[in-house]
């Protein structure tokens, strides 16, 4: 039986939507139904047999995501859900999964630490326990099947002034765009077999 997957995500300058809509292509190559609809737009999801959540890390993961997600955790408790992160800053895990939560970490977007004893706020704003420790915290019904943390983009004509200063003096990230489209499908080819 095909299995009916939600690819639902939010974004703040576009550039996770283009990734929503490449991983939706990867799961229709592998004969999976699938929809994917801005966050805004959802309606009754009840119908579908597993769901991807895909939203940019803007401080916090997108505050709208984390919101719908703590609203509707019980009625998404019972099927797979899996979480996809764009973000600027990410760095290297030594394990591949955290709080028994399998990680997928795009290889040519991650940073070793210059001392894993004392991270600096760059650093702790891209440790696994910031990017996926604080969202299972707050939404503790919910258990992803996996987690795909990918590069995103930076237009720093896209941001408010909060927005820029943070990024200036916080994460210090040149502008750009990090997605790397090989890992993203990657990730998302494996997404049909974990949500059996």
């Amino acid at each position: 039986m095909t299995k009916k997957i939600l690819v639902a995500y939010a974004t703040n300058a576009g550039s996770t939507a283009e990734v929503a809509e490449a991983v939706g292509k990867t799961l229709s190559a592998n004969s999976t139904e699938v929809d994917v609809k801005v966050l805004d737009n959802l309606g009754d999801i009840s119908a579908y047999d597993g769901y991807i959540f895909a939203a940019p890390m803007i401080i916090g993961w997108h505050k709208g995501m984390r919101e719908y997600l703590a609203a509707n955790q019980n009625a998404l408790a019972d099927k797979p859900v899996a979480y996809l992160i764009t973000l600027l800053n990410m760095l290297k895990a030594e394990e591949e999964s955290f709080d028994g939560v399998p990680v997928f970490q795009d290889p040519t977007h991650v940073k070793v630490p210059a001392d894993p004893a004392k991270l600096n706020p760059a650093e702790q704003h891209g440790s696994l326990q910031h990017l996926i420790g604080d969202m299972l915290k707050e939404v503790p019904a919910i258990k992803p099947v996996s987690v795909g943390l990918f590069g995103g983009t930076l237009d720093m004509s896209k941001l408010n002034l909060f927005g820029k200063l943070f990024i200036r003096f916080i994460i210090r990230h040149p502008e750009g765009d990090f997605r790397n489209w090989d890992a993203i499908n990657e990730w998302a080819g494996s997404l049909p077999a974990m949500m059996e």
